[in-house]
């Protein structure tokens, strides 16, 4: 028996899931110029050896090296500096994905890479930014060009919620919109305009 549902319910259905989603999200914000750390401008520096933690509510950021290299991630006037060919990881809490991350760097020291080759996208054009997106509890970043960086902010949501990708690519999709005759009346695209009754997109029933 083919299933029959509406659009609108489902519309609304996703609708009630992004609102509970964009609630539940969490920014958390890691502000190397914050007093929280040994980092000011006279000059003195915080080293990061291989595998120091940094910690903000929960997210913790864990410095890495080149194996065959002395130079370490430090904090210096107010940046985190990540040495070419170094890296770092920000780790979710528990229960938790990290969706998004967004760096803000010094001018002309914003080449940060999530593969260790291409350097991420800007943000709205500001070349000093670069912003990572995905779902992950784990996620490592490494310097190219020893970034200057100057905050990073990290979002958060529960776990569970790694669907939305796909019920928006569903979402997104145009199909053809056939009668119960399998005369084609339109596509998914302009679905609302045409009138009541039953139809068949992508194999199934719909009733508007």
């Amino acid at each position: 028996m083919t299933k029959t549902f509406t659009l609108k319910r489902v519309g609304l259905t996703l609708a009630a899931f992004l609102l509970t989603l964009v609630a539940s999200a969490q920014t958390v914000v890691f502000d190397f110029n914050s007093e929280k750390w040994v980092n000011d401008a006279n000059g003195h520096t915080m080293e990061l050896p291989e595998g120091a933690e940094l910690e903000v509510d929960g997210v913790k950021m864990v410095n890495h090296k080149v194996f065959f290299k002395k130079v370490t991630n430090k904090l210096k006037n107010q940046h985190l500096f990540v040495p070419r060919g170094n890296s770092f990881d920000f780790i979710a809490p528990d229960g938790k994905q990290i969706t998004k991350v967004v760096f803000e760097a010094e001018e002309g020291y914003f080449e940060i890479s999530a593969d260790g080759d291409k350097v991420l996208p800007m943000v709205n054009n500001n070349e000093n930014t670069r912003m990572w997106e995905g779902n992950a509890p784990k996620i490592t970043f490494f310097g190219l060009n020893t970034p200057h960086i100057r905050k990073a902010t990290v979002t958060l949501v529960p776990n569970g919620t790694t669907a939305i990708n796909e019920v928006m690519q569903q979402r997104a999709a145009v199909y053809s919109v056939f009668n119960l005759n399998g005369v084609k009346v339109g596509t998914t695209a302009d679905f609302n305009r045409l009138p009541a009754g039953v139809y068949v997109v992508n194999g199934k029933k719909m009733v508007k």
